[in-house]
């Protein structure tokens, strides 16, 4: 559930940058654009708080309850993540400072 969780907020965050790439790739980029910017910036940082909030469960969790439920996951990882890919090519992060997930 936090997996699927995190891919509609991924969703969300690739929705926001990709507006403000947009805003800033058609120049002149107004007052009220700068505003905008702002405000999708500020929603981002909140949703990744959000994210960050869901983590505080599992670290409630020892190890071996951990594992209990682990096998379950497989295959899913944010580093699998389509999306989160996609985030970190329109942040601009260069390929080899990507971590490399074999499939």
């Amino acid at each position: 559930i936090t997996h699927q969780a995190y891919e509609l907020w991924f969703k969300q965050i690739l929705h926001e940058l990709q507006s403000i790439v947009g805003i800033f790739g058609a120049p002149p980029v107004s007052d009220q654009d700068i505003y905008k910017v702002a405000m999708r910036m500020q929603r981002v940082v909140k949703i990744q708080a959000v994210m960050m909030h869901q983590l505080e469960v599992l670290e409630t969790m020892t190890p071996l309850d951990f594992l209990e439920f682990r096998d379950y996951l497989t295959p899913a990882s944010g580093f699998q993540s389509t999306q989160w890919r996609q985030i970190e090519i329109l942040m601009g992060i260069p390929l080899e400072n990507r971590p490399y997930v074999s499939n």
